[in-house]
């Protein structure tokens, strides 16, 4: 088996501030929070359904976000919302992304 080797520019250094942003799995990363706090603007990319990154991102720095993910539009959501109809339990999920989607700038 071969082994990767990362160049020394990509390899992790120690970071003592790290903070959790977003969910604790796929929408959740770690960042420093110095950098957070330096940042001017964010930009998403493949958010899909998920905005917890970025809610969290910007209640620490209240900055624009630009947030873009090609597999999302506006049929998507009337579509889950169509969907949830026929399961109630899921009904409000499905609204709470729906506002979401159209309250964003």
């Amino acid at each position: 088996m071969q082994k990767a080797v990362l160049p020394s520019a990509l390899k992790p250094r120690s970071c003592g501030d790290l903070k959790r942003f977003g969910r604790a799995h796929d929408g959740g990363y770690l960042a420093s929070s110095a950098d957070v706090r330096h940042s001017d603007v964010l930009v998403g990319l493949g958010i899909n359904e998920d905005w917890s990154f970025e809610r969290d991102f910007v209640a620490e720095v209240p900055c624009p976000v630009l947030g873009y993910d090609a597999s999302i539009s506006p049929e998507y959501f009337v579509k889950k919302v169509a969907n949830a109809l026929l399961r109630p339990r899921k009904l409000m999920r499905a609204i709470t992304m729906l506002i979401g989607y159209w309250s964003a700038p």
